[in-house]
């Protein structure tokens, strides 16, 4: 996590993955988004891509490319659900990719917000600062909690900018810092969300301004903080017992521990306004 290469990346996401999973009770790594029909990580995570899907206007689309898509998962349940999508995953990792080509094949159809023709869903392995498709060519390109480890972020921003139609946009959801950390203190404060978001990028004006500077207007930016880190913690806290025996079958216990601390800090410096989820639209200039 400290040197944050590509292949460091894959490592830690390989060994790490299944133990998120285990702890959201599904496939999907997002943290969710927990209104009031929400009642278990599944339940959230769903809620979290109906949510993305309306805010990046997927229903006035017809190409989406999911850069940093890891398994995919989101970008599967969206292909049941927009079924005129034509949908691109991309991620470093070829692993997840071969999960998420089978995992596919495997998911049953929902009912499709704008039924039309079906959908199409493909799988390139490939780099978020190289992105391997013609000049405006792509109307949706979005990056669900992946954008922190594009690095440099300016070089994904301008290839963004340079694949995207006239009338298309991008769409970013991450946690965001409000203040600047360094060493020891990022940790002690956020846990192990810290070590994966650096935090001179990760302050939301510093974002948006590497964002503006790329050449795009931010159309709109969508703060969830309040559904997204306080319910989660709660779920994990009421069904802790649960969760540790399952994940302990698998990994050491201090695998659990870490993430059990983790996710309280991360609860604590939402209420401290430290911390904040959102979602960032913006459109080529």
């Amino acid at each position: 996590m400290l040197r944050g290469k590509e292949a460091d990346i894959i490592k830690i996401y390989n060994y790490l993955t299944p133990v998120i999973q285990l702890a959201n009770g599904g496939q999907m790594l997002n943290r969710g988004y927990w209104d009031g029909d929400a009642k278990n990580p599944l339940q959230a995570q769903h809620q979290f891509c109906k949510l993305v899907g309306e805010f990046a206007d997927y229903y006035s689309a017809k190409t989406l490319l999911d850069v940093g898509s890891g398994l995919s998962i989101p970008s599967i349940h969206w292909s049941t659900l927009y079924e005129f999508l034509n949908i691109t995953c991309l991620d470093i990792n070829l692993q997840g990719l071969k999960i998420a080509a089978r995992e596919s094949k495997e998911t049953p159809k929902a009912t499709s917000f704008y039924p039309t023709t079906s959908s199409s869903l493909s799988f390139i392995n490939g780099s978020a600062t190289n992105l391997p498709f013609s000049n405006h060519s792509i109307d949706r390109i979005v990056a669900i909690e992946s954008s922190h480890h594009f690095k440099p972020l300016e070089l994904f921003i301008r290839e963004c900018k340079r694949v995207l139609k006239e009338k298309g946009s991008l769409t970013v959801t991450t946690p965001i810092k409000t203040f600047m950390t360094e060493g020891m203190t990022s940790p002690t404060k956020f846990g192990i969300v810290s070590l994966t978001m650096p935090s001179k990028n990760y302050l939301l004006r510093n974002l948006e301004s590497t964002i503006t500077s790329g050449g795009f207007k931010i159309e709109e930016v969508l703060h969830i903080g309040s559904k997204v880190y306080e319910p989660l913690t709660n779920y994990y806290i009421q069904n802790r017992q649960r969760l540790r025996d399952s994940i302990l079958k698998k990994y050491p216990f201090y695998i659990e521990s870490l993430l059990y601390k983790s996710i309280l800090k991360t609860a604590d410096a939402y209420r401290k306004g430290l911390l904040d989820y959102v979602f960032i639209k913006c459109s080529p200039l």
